[in-house]
């Protein structure tokens, strides 16, 4: 198994206010990932690439397919791309009119579904130069994590992204699959007739096409949170439960990802496995620090309930998020508090 664990901290760029949790910017975004790869047990070669690259913010897992060894290179092609086109590009980039199908798109959003773009061309290229490469090509799932604390999060395939919780797993992506085009095409589909439609089949796959649209979606990151990126290799061999259960019981992301190779390999282990953990921390503005004063309490926008057994805001009430830098609620701005 090969495994990579990294920390990072973003620092705020510009802040937003809404009265959504996970689209409200905080102080800062602290995260450390991990990710790891095995062969599993039936197949004699790795066509999964993993990236990890936390000083661009940036995570991939990529699962490759195709004749004569192919998928290999699909993968790491794809990879590789995604990462020079992050290289090429900043925080402050503009993506300008270049995706006009894609309104309002976050800029970090943007510049990952570019990015898919730019994978998808290369890949494409290659296959075409090659007669042993022909019919190449890999899934992906990437998330970037920009300086205002937001997630992005863009896939094509069947490659997942997975977001535990306090409690909970939810499965953030779903499958360009040919089940999953049955499912919500005919929504009142018998369950005997589910059950005989093939479930490997997916539609979208970078080098494939000369194009591909990769489905998109941006989110604030919470403390607490942990965000799993997998493979088919994770996700067909054990259930969503046993992925939460590694996750709130294993906290270093790079132990997580051992053990959640170890359970696919002993539920059979029929396809290489790949996983990323990204692990949102506490935030730099909630972390002890000496040299923070204590608020004198006349002015402090943040008040502790003792009836309630935590902190609220000073005007309105409202229950205090940990790791915002303002009221939800009504937007009055926290100041330190010792």
């Amino acid at each position: 198994m090969t495994f990579h664990e990294v920390t990072w901290t973003a620092v705020l760029h510009e802040a937003l206010m809404t009265d959504n949790p996970r689209k409200n910017p905080s102080e800062s975004a602290r995260f450390h990932g991990a990710a790891g790869t095995d062969v599993g047990r039936k197949r004699k070669h790795n066509e999964d690439t993993v990236l990890c690259r936390p000083d661009l913010g940036l995570f991939v897992v990529a699962d490759g397919m195709g004749g004569h060894s192919a998928g290999d290179v699909a993968s790491a092609l794809a990879t590789d791309s995604i990462e020079r086109f992050f290289e090429a590009t900043d925080v402050l980039w503009d993506p300008g009119n270049s995706l006009p199908e894609y309104p309002d798109l976050e800029p970090g959003a943007a510049r990952l579904v570019l990015a898919i773009r730019q994978a998808n061309d290369e890949v494409v290229r290659a296959a075409r130069e090659s007669a042993d490469r022909k019919g190449m090509g890999t899934t992906v799932v990437a998330v970037h994590l920009s300086a205002d604390g937001m997630i992005h999060i863009a896939h094509v395939g069947d490659s997942r992204c997975y977001r535990v919780g306090v409690g909970d797993i939810e499965q953030v992506t779903q499958d360009h699959s040919f089940l999953n085009d049955v499912r919500w095409s005919q929504p009142g589909i018998g369950d005997d007739v589910m059950a005989g439609i093939p479930k490997n089949i997916i539609t979208r796959a970078l080098g494939t096409k000369e194009s591909v649209e990769a489905e998109v979606r941006s989110e604030m990151t919470l403390p607490g949170d942990a965000y799993l990126l997998c493979s088919d290799g994770l996700s067909g061999m054990i259930p969503a439960s046993d992925m939460q259960d590694v996750l709130e019981s294993i906290e270093d992301p790079d132990q997580a990802c051992e053990e959640l190779i170890v359970r696919a390999n002993l539920a059979g282990g029929k396809d290489n496995v790949s996983v990323v953990v990204v692990r949102i921390d506490e935030r730099e503005d909630t972390l002890p620090n000496a040299d923070v004063p204590v608020v004198d309490p006349a002015s402090a926008p943040l008040r502790f309930d003792q009836a309630q057994d935590k902190w609220v805001c000073s005007q309105c009430g409202h229950d205090h998020i940990e790791g915002t830098s303002f009221c939800v609620e009504c937007g009055l701005p926290f100041l330190p508090r010792g």
